[in-house]
């Protein structure tokens, strides 16, 4: 019979921690009581010197676009859910997706990981979403997420 065997303790001085956390998720402990993060799933979007951003991935709000953008409340578009993307910043509203047609993304997308583009929602995505949205079927429908 083998013999259990406890692993030893990870002595946090000798962990080498990446430089930057962009791309990297962070998946809250069970005993985290905060309710902010309670069972989450953080995206880092952005981490330099002057602190981090992320994304809480996995909090699905109550809220579909048209009730965010009200120029959506006519459009196939307004459906789309929103997320929400963490308790700092509610106010912006944000978008993870894995590529948008030419001129609907933005100069200010950033790659934080192969395959996934963030972006603040600007006018070309506006304009993608109320103008081709849906003439699109949804199976060839850009995999996209929105946050606020």
């Amino acid at each position: 019979m083998a013999e259990e065997r406890t692993p030893e303790p990870i002595d946090p001085s000798r962990q080498q921690l990446p430089e930057s956390l962009v791309g990297q998720f962070l998946i809250s402990e069970t005993d985290l009581m905060d309710p902010n993060f309670f069972r989450t799933v953080v995206l880092i979007t952005d981490h330099n010197d002057q602190g981090a951003f992320g994304l809480v991935l996995n909090r699905k709000s109550t809220s579909l676009l048209y009730e965010v953008l009200p120029g959506f409340a006519e459009d196939d578009a307004g459906a789309i859910p929103i997320y929400v993307g963490g308790p700092v910043q509610q106010e912006y509203l944000f978008v993870l997706h894995s590529g948008l047609p030419e001129g609907a993304q933005n100069e200010h997308a950033e790659v934080p990981a192969p395959g996934v583009v963030f972006e603040p929602v600007t006018e070309p995505l506006v304009r993608f979403l109320q103008e081709q949205w849906s003439a699109i079927p949804p199976d060839d429908q850009p995999k996209l997420h929105l946050y606020a």
